[in-house]
């Protein structure tokens, strides 16, 4: 978070395939995924595989089985130099895995936020991001077949997923939030407009305690400033979201 963000790195020698990620294994597997995470790229830098004879290949986030050739998800797939994206599987077993465009330009920092319940049929996509007017939900797809096998499961998810090795190329990732399990979307979140879908800055609460009477939280003030007021949103684990409780971030206050 903040001056923590991780900067990736596709800039290794010609002919090597290596490339920087943050991985998070999940404790014997999970179908439901939920994560979070601010993205940029540099003006001056290069787009993974721009440049190169291969063109753009770019898996901002990527969610793996056993293995990278099966019980896998990409969201999104950034490619062919284009700002469009889509989830993509190495199974095939997504029904419709286009969902268009998305305005991804260099020099913004973008709030993307995915949520994934991976079965062989009854499952769902969710895939959205913050503009400068709100809230957009690129796709949001249920009742679908996202994988083929229905004892497959997600054994890890990597942030930075993959990206061609490319000269001048460092994405960045900050407030990455991962959660899994059937309560993957429960949240708390913290916004700048009283109506959840308006806010165009977020930033993900994380709680230490939470009960039906009271939930105890450590903020993390994100693109917040001091002295701005803000609004306290709690998402339940079906994804609604409740009424905002106005807050503000006080000057010189410990987040």
């Amino acid at each position: 978070s903040g001056n923590l963000a991780f900067r990736a790195d596709q800039s290794n020698p010609a002919g090597s395939t290596a490339y920087t990620y943050l991985e998070k294994q999940f404790s014997g597997g999970t179908n439901h995924v939920f994560t979070s995470y601010w993205i940029y790229i540099p003006v001056e830098d290069n787009y993974p595989g721009e440049g190169t004879l291969g063109t753009t290949n770019w898996k901002q986030t990527w969610l793996q089985g056993s293995n990278t050739a099966d019980d896998d998800i990409v969201i999104p797939v950034f490619g062919d130099l284009n700002p469009y994206a889509r989830w993509f599987g190495n199974n095939n077993c997504i029904v419709d895995n286009s969902f268009g465009s998305w305005n991804f330009q260099k020099g913004e920092w973008y709030r993307l936020s995915a949520y994934v319940h991976g079965v062989d049929s009854g499952g769902e996509l969710y895939l959205s991001d913050v503009t400068s007017t709100g809230i957009n939900v690129l796709d949001h797809q249920q009742n679908i077949q996202v994988l083929c096998d229905p004892d497959s499961m997600f054994e890890k998810i990597r942030i930075n997923g993959y990206g061609r090795v490319t000269p001048n190329s460092h994405p960045m990732f900050d407030d990455v939030y991962i959660a899994e399990g059937p309560n993957a979307k429960a949240r708390i979140e913290i916004g700048n407009a009283a109506d959840y879908w308006s806010s165009t800055k977020l930033t993900v609460v994380t709680p230490d305690s939470w009960t039906d009477n009271s939930i105890t939280a450590r903020v993390w003030e994100g693109p917040f400033n001091p002295g701005e007021n803000a609004y306290l949103f709690v998402i339940d684990a079906d994804g609604t979201v409740s009424n905002g409780e106005p807050v503000s971030f006080s000057p010189g206050a410990i987040p």
